[in-house]
């Protein structure tokens, strides 16, 4: 960068205060508006009105109405400092990954309304600029913390978290709901009964049998260190992917080749089929009060091709399914669930450790239950095709289907007798923050998702079907952190989703 405009910016910076339109004063509140109004936000965390320096996601939110239910007030303080740092780290990765999506034009605006200054954006400023956001952060969450640790009682906390609490913003997997509900009314009955009728065969409708052939994607021998939280558990535990393989399917065979997502310079989403990659993440709930580790893997296909006559209102762009294991409170796994990308085919494999846990917390079956962990939910009873027989340190093969990519079961034997093994591929581990922040060839960066969380360029017929029902474009696949599971009446990421949807027991 020119010296004259470092100097011209750093000068600016340090002693311009306001700025000359109706922006907000704080220029770390600016940028944040900036990314809206680019359309560049992110939609896998919520926003605080006046709290730019944190986010809240589902668990985060959780933890926040658990601090507000705290009576005393050290362990109150305690919580609450807890709750605010990780709600600043989410704030921050939500927001670097914003500011690499913010093109130079806007750049050009903020640096012009804030500044007052008129110069060439590149890289070196673009950082520069960055940095004075995630420093104008740390001071708004700074005063944020003091705030909570000068709080004289409980009742002055609880009046801070209870602001914050007021002040989140809806999240993007239910926003809209109504509206949707209230111009598709006249014809929300058909589509009830369309969803009733899928729903009375979801538990049989896509089922385990012999594979014609098989294509195994094993970890590769070269993983290497995701450098996040947990890191060392996701490659452990990484599972071996059976991937259904037709020999002369009536669709293009690649749709059903697992690959690593690219995007074009026009922000077009792809997957690229010849470097096969599963993106993981992980977080830590709190079940039962207890705190238990969540490894999350994703995988993507370029797309679910059409597999019926006429209109398959379940073909599109992109597909993709996911594999989440909970783990018990020794560091082992206690239950491993999965789900297509949009939410739908949601599965649950419990432990045969943690279906005896249940056993001695709840006895016998519930009537026409096959396992102890089952229960009447409050919408839809969740589908357990099995138990497993997990041993410490053993990958999973999870098996998925050709062309619709459903995940039919998941197992510790390995693949079923006399079913060929077609191919074996190695396939990379990658953090889950690529899809947040992909390189363009031209080098822009994108993100692999809309505003509002929907893969771009994913949607689907069915969306429109469904649409009066105030489900979010059905079929669709979704960002983490707003995928919403059997006919969006459950959140995938509610850290209280299994006591709903399962007899789970208080300590396991």
């Amino acid at each position: 960068m020119h010296s004259k405009h470092t100097f011209k910016l750093l000068i600016a910076i340090l002693f311009f205060a306001g700025c000359a339109s109706d922006r907000p004063r704080s220029f770390v509140a600016g940028i944040d508006a900036q990314t809206r109004q680019s359309r560049v936000e992110d939609a896998q965390a919520q926003r605080v009105k006046g709290h730019p320096s944190i986010r809240f996601d589902a668990a985060l939110l959780d933890t926040l109405d658990a601090s507000l239910a705290e009576p005393d007030l050290k362990q109150a303080r305690k919580l609450s400092d807890a709750l605010l740092t990780n709600a600043h780290d989410l704030a921050m990765r939500c927001a670097s990954n914003e500011m690499l999506r913010l093109s130079d034009e806007a750049w050009s605006s903020v640096v012009t309304d804030y500044f007052g200054l008129s110069m060439p954006i590149d890289a070196e400023i673009r950082g520069r600029l960055a940095d004075e956001v995630r420093r104008g952060s740390d001071v708004e969450f700074w005063l944020l913390q003091q705030q909570i640790a000068n709080a004289k009682d409980i009742a002055s906390l609880r009046i801070i978290l209870a602001d914050l609490r007021k002040n989140t913003e809806t999240s993007a997997k239910v926003a809209g709901r109504g509206g949707r509900q209230a111009t598709g009314i006249l014809f929300a009955p058909a589509a009830a009964a369309i969803r009733d009728s899928i729903h009375d065969d979801e538990a049989t409708c896509q089922g385990d049998g012999r594979f014609a052939g098989v294509t195994r994607y094993v970890l590769s021998s070269d993983a290497t260190d995701l450098s996040i939280s947990n890191g060392d558990l996701l490659a452990r535990y990484a599972p071996v992917f059976l991937q259904e393989t037709l020999e002369n399917p009536p669709y293009n065979a690649s749709a059903d080749r697992l690959g690593t997502v690219v995007a074009s310079d026009r922000g077009d989403i792809d997957v690229d089929t010849t470097k096969p990659s599963i993106y993981g993440y992980t977080r830590t709930v709190l079940l039962s009060g207890e705190a238990h580790v969540q490894l999350t893997y994703v995988l993507w296909y370029p797309e679910h091709p059409a597999l019926k006559f006429g209109i398959d209102a379940e073909a599109g762009h992109i597909d993709g399914a996911t594999v989440r294991i909970t783990f018990d409170s020794e560091n082992k796994p206690a239950l491993y669930e999965t789900l297509n990308n949009c939410g739908c085919h949601h599965r649950l494999y419990p432990s045969e450790a943690l279906e005896e846990a249940a056993r001695k917390a709840f006895g016998e079956t519930d009537k026409g239950k096959t396992y102890v962990i089952e229960r009447d939910a409050e919408e839809y009873d969740v589908i357990i095709p099995g138990l497993l027989r997990t041993q410490d340190g053993d990958r999973a093969f999870v098996r998925c289907l050709a062309g619709t990519h459903a995940v039919v079961n998941v197992t510790f034997a390995a693949e079923k007798p006399n079913e060929p093994v077609v191919a074996t591929e190695q396939y990379q581990l990658r953090n889950y923050d690529e899809l947040e922040r992909l390189a363009t060839p031209g080098g822009r960066i994108v993100s692999m998702f809309e505003p509002n969380g929907l893969v771009r360029g994913a949607e689907r017929f069915e969306g429109k079907i469904f649409n009066s029902l105030g489900m979010l474009s059905a079929g669709q696949p979704r960002q983490r952190g707003t995928q919403l599971i059997q006919w969006d009446a459950y959140d995938f990421d509610d850290p209280h989703l299994y006591e709903k949807i399962i007899r789970l027991p208080k300590h396991f």
